[in-house]
């Protein structure tokens, strides 16, 4: 089995859970934030303990049951004019998608 790293041994402290809301763009209270943090390190728990099923002897699949996935030839074709792209976007810059900042 692959070799993943240990969850359980790392909680989330509040600072960590701080950062990622703001990420997420989301005010948390100091409540909020330390109930994320538990409810994170319940999540760290269980994916530590999902690390431990052996799968060695499982194949992979795409989907829980089985789907005919069809597939075309990848055939190279003419792009798409960068005008046209962007003709029914909200915002653009020149001939570019404009999109709000996200990461400080």
């Amino acid at each position: 089995m692959t070799s993943l790293p240990s969850y359980s041994e790392t909680r989330p402290n509040l600072d960590e859970i701080r950062a990622l809301s703001r990420l997420a763009q989301l005010r948390l209270s100091d409540d909020e934030l330390e109930d994320a943090a538990r409810q994170l390190g319940r999540i760290l728990d269980y994916v530590a303990v999902l690390q431990e099923v052996d799968i060695t002897q499982s194949q992979g699949m795409t989907h829980a049951i089985a789907l005919a996935c069809p597939t075309r030839e990848d055939r190279p074709a003419a792009s798409l004019p960068a005008g046209e792209a962007v003709r029914g976007a909200p915002a653009i810059e020149g001939t570019l998608f404009a999109v709000p900042k996200v990461v400080g």
